[in-house]
């Protein structure tokens, strides 16, 4: 079956900034946090390397695990689960959230490229803003946990807006059948899901 889609090959990447959602969705250890099984993040290295001898420079985005972005929305859940509504405070909350930050992904990703990856603390935020307007051609950038965002699963077009407007105005921002934007092109797939729900939709 042919869907016609487009590939990182088919378009002139040299001198432009590319958004590349892949799935660094990889095992950790519970414990340490370490990851042990890095076949996922291999799977895009392909990609990324293509990317960067042509020219390119990659803000990589992926989520990892399933961080529940809303306080309350976690701690419904937890009470639901049994757990007592007085001990579950704030704190405990953004110690789940700290236990699925991309820093493992991103020393991973670099050890495999042999070069520094630059890791932003948020997703579209100042932070994420600033390194990706500030990457060159060559440099590889990883966004935090997509998770970290509520409308990442509701397919936000706001989101989407904000992720491939990280690319700039002369970023690479395609479309794929069904109204995808892989600015944000598949890197291994892009993702293990084949529920259709990621990417986001592609902003009009």
């Amino acid at each position: 079956m042919n869907y016609n889609k487009k590939t990182v090959k088919d378009i002139d990447v040299k001198g432009k900034k590319v958004l590349l959602r892949c799935d660094f969705n990889v095992p950790q250890d519970k414990t340490t946090g370490a990851i042990t099984d890095d076949k996922r993040i291999r799977a895009a290295l392909p990609t990324i390397q293509y990317l960067l001898d042509q020219g390119a420079a990659v803000i990589a985005c992926s989520h990892l695990g399933k961080p529940e972005p809303s306080f309350d929305k976690w701690a419904k859940k937890q009470a639901e689960k049994g757990k007592d509504p007085a001990s579950l405070t704030k704190e405990k909350w953004e110690k789940t959230l700290e236990a699925l930050c991309m820093e493992p992904v991103a020393k991973r990703l670099g050890e495999l490229l042999g070069k520094d990856v630059i890791l932003a603390g948020d997703v579209v935020g100042p932070d994420a803003q600033a390194k990706a307007a500030a990457l060159k051609p060559g440099e590889v950038m990883l966004l935090q946990n997509t998770r970290f965002e509520k409308g990442e699963t509701k397919n936000d077009p706001e989101l989407a807006k904000a992720m491939a407007g990280l690319a700039g105005a002369d970023g690479v921002c395609g479309r794929l059948p069904g109204g995808f934007c892989p600015a944000v092109f598949l890197a291994g797939g892009g993702t293990g899901r084949a529920d259709g729900r990621q990417p986001v939709p592609c902003p009009s």
